[in-house]
């Protein structure tokens, strides 16, 4: 039997060789298939692979063919997608418990606490890994709102890498996103790119030359501020207070305000789109649709040396920091 590699996308060993089996043959009925495989539920087996999408009723007289393998897996996948969406969604419907523990717990005294959490008003994070595993928490349990204020120009390729898949997971679960960034922030090009590429899938950005501060605030209850603004490396501060959560946020909303959205500032620097040469099209056609430098390089009938070449520039000129990445921010320059 064949090592079963579509384990992750729901598929038992046995379903995975009877797809196989019907990929290699024109028409295949059950009793052809429990003959070649000796598999004595092959009807269920085949009435499963047709729920799943992976093969379809050829003939009136029973036989099955298989879907390509590209829409087959492309099934599997949206299949597995809709499954995890719905268990996160379920998930985080719950989050509400957190609260009616979080009530038992503050009320209830304990001589073991310590005190920091005795005094849950103000707790302070050193170390860029406490301060990162406390962001990871905090964005997990938003509700409805994230505000972000980020003052120091450019973000590392290392922090942008970092914040991806919280981003991707907060406005997957319709978590309003707005962030403010200094002006300074789009000389640089990943920076700039990333920013469009979260505006382009419901996060609201915008930039301004005023002087403020670091701030991350979450359904205007907690607020993660510097310990030194001058310095951060000090660390931060988790705000419970409602006071001074208030206030930090009728602070971002001053700057919010008064800053440009991020698009009219873009717009106003952005050059003219460059002319594509027709292979160069090409290529961004393939990194949609392939993820082999060989099989893209052979599709479009180039040696995969020319394919990788034109690739490289490409993403530079994008400023891209990887392949998918410069496939999709072609796509939103309508180069493709």
């Amino acid at each position: 039997m064949q090592r079963n590699t579509l384990f992750d996308l729901g598929l038992s060993e046995t379903d995975e060789e009877a797809y196989r089996y019907i990929l290699r043959h024109l028409g295949v009925t059950a009793k052809e298939l429990a003959d070649a495989l000796d598999f004595p539920m092959a009807e269920e087996i085949i009435k499963r692979l047709v729920d799943l999408g992976l093969v379809h009723q050829k003939s009136p007289d029973g036989q099955v063919a298989a879907y390509p393998p590209v829409s087959a897996m492309e099934a599997l996948i949206d299949r597995q997608l809709h499954d995890l969406h719905e268990r996160l969604r379920r998930t985080t419907a719950c989050r509400h418990v957190i609260d009616t523990y979080m009530d038992i717990w503050l009320n209830e005294p304990r001589e073991q606490q310590s005190d920091q959490a005795q005094t849950l008003g103000v707790e302070r994070l050193e170390g860029i890994e406490n301060i990162r595993s406390r962001l990871d928490d905090l964005m997990f349990f938003a509700r409805s709102e994230v505000l972000c204020a980020h003052p120091c120009g450019p973000m590392s390729p290392e922090a942008l890498a970092d914040a991806r898949p919280r981003d991707a997971l907060l406005l997957k679960r319709g978590v309003v996103m707005r962030s403010i960034l200094h002006t300074s922030a789009l000389s640089d090009p990943l920076t700039t790119n990333r920013l469009r590429e979260i505006v382009a899938v419901g996060a609201q950005a915008r930039v301004s030359d005023a002087h403020f501060d670091r701030m991350l605030i979450v359904d205007r209850r907690k607020a993660l501020l510097p310990i030194d603004p001058d310095d951060t490396t000090r660390g931060a501060l988790l705000v419970h207070e409602p006071g001074v959560v208030a206030g930090s946020v009728a602070l971002f909303e001053h700057i919010w305000e008064s800053a440009q959205d991020l698009e009219d500032v873009i717009a106003d620097d952005e050059e003219p789109k460059p002319e594509l040469q027709d292979i160069e099209r090409e290529v961004l056609t393939t990194l949609c649709q392939v993820d082999k430098d060989e099989i893209g390089a052979r599709q479009i009938g180039v040696s995969v040396r020319t394919y990788r070449r034109h690739v490289s520039d490409l993403m530079r000129r994008l400023g891209a920091s990887n392949r998918f990445q410069a496939a999709l921010l072609a796509r939103d320059r309508g180069w493709i």
